[in-house]
């Protein structure tokens, strides 16, 4: 069962998205929300939380598992995007995780409990993960958050 906050509501999901998901990464993102203090909006794409088929841990095979993953926004300003950072490291629920700055219409966040850890940033529909190239992820982070100073 998940503990709802007035700042994070299940009918901010899209409709028919909640029944097809984990209550595990429900739970986590209502964690996120209250260990960060930042504001999250669900996507309003069926598909950022509940894929029929494929190998995203938003799909949920057709019936034969839940997802366990979920997209929400956050305000494009370095501040949020570090606390949600953060925060992330905290919640041992959440393993797999990213960031994509290409996206409308601001920065959105990936989070899901899948059984690895896992971390990456997308730029420009460039994934670049932590795990192939440290070095390359930590410079283009950077350059993204400098970039949201301009």
């Amino acid at each position: 069962m998940v503990n709802w906050i007035s700042e994070l509501q299940p009918t901010e999901w899209p409709e028919g998205v909640i029944e097809n998901m984990d209550p595990k990464i429900l739970t986590a993102a209502v964690d996120l929300r209250t260990e960060s203090g930042v504001a999250m909006t669900p996507s309003p794409i069926f598909e950022g939380h509940v894929r029929k088929i494929g190998n995203s841990r938003h799909s949920i095979n057709n019936g034969k598992r839940l997802s366990d993953a979920t997209d929400f926004f956050v305000k494009s300003d370095v501040s949020s995007i570090y606390k949600v950072i953060q925060a992330i490291h905290r919640i041992h629920e959440i393993t797999g995780w990213g960031i994509y700055f290409d996206t409308k219409p601001s920065v959105m966040f990936h989070i899901d409990c899948r059984p690895n850890i896992l971390n990456w940033i997308r730029v420009s529909k460039e994934y670049i993960y932590a795990v192939n190239d440290p070095s390359m992820y930590y410079a283009e982070l950077s350059k993204q958050l400098e970039n949201l100073r301009r």
